[in-house]
């Protein structure tokens, strides 16, 4: 639905803030559908907004605060560079390094999404005791994600730039 109305409002002439605001609400709807939905499946859940402990308050501010600086330690590395290279180059260079970055962020992306995968497997054994086992896991779980990461690169290295001339021609 959200598309549909990006669709039909682009075609109407509305600008960026009309789009932002279509994706803002469709977020809002189905946020709350979860919610709604998830809150209908588990009765025994009572959220009260003003009842914190403090000790899990500091354990989340304390874990998120550093995970914060890695995200935005992240965003500086991927998005300087177009900076640095507009700097120096055209515009037209940062179009050819952005699409050879997007090929190496959909790989980033699936390896997340693997190593998604794992870490609650990881979490359950951790808290289970069962420190062997999570240890194979880590073992297993780096390997594979090697072997998928050397295929991917090569694969990359090896025919990403005809891949990019199919894909985006010329």
């Amino acid at each position: 639905i959200r598309s549909l109305l990006i669709v039909v409002f682009l075609n109407l002439g509305y600008g960026i803030l009309v789009l932002a605001g279509i994706t803002f609400l469709s977020n809002l709807v189905g946020y709350s559908i979860r919610l709604y939905y998830g809150l209908a499946q588990i009765r025994d859940i009572k959220i009260r907004l003003f009842t914190f402990d403090e000790k899990i308050i500091k354990k989340i501010f304390k874990y998120s605060f550093f995970i914060f600086i890695i995200h935005i330690s992240f965003q500086l590395i991927v998005y300087t560079d177009a900076l640095i290279i507009g700097a120096f180059l055209t515009a037209a260079a940062i179009t050819k390094y952005n699409i050879a970055v997007r090929l190496i962020m959909y790989l980033r992306q699936f390896i997340y999404a693997m190593v998604g995968v794992i870490l609650p497997v990881a979490s359950e054994f951790d808290a289970r005791g069962y420190n062997e086992k999570n240890q194979k896991l880590l073992l297993e779980g780096t390997r594979l994600s090697w072997i998928i990461v050397l295929f991917a690169g090569t694969m990359l290295i090896s025919f990403g730039k005809p891949f990019i001339r199919l894909w985006m021609g010329g």
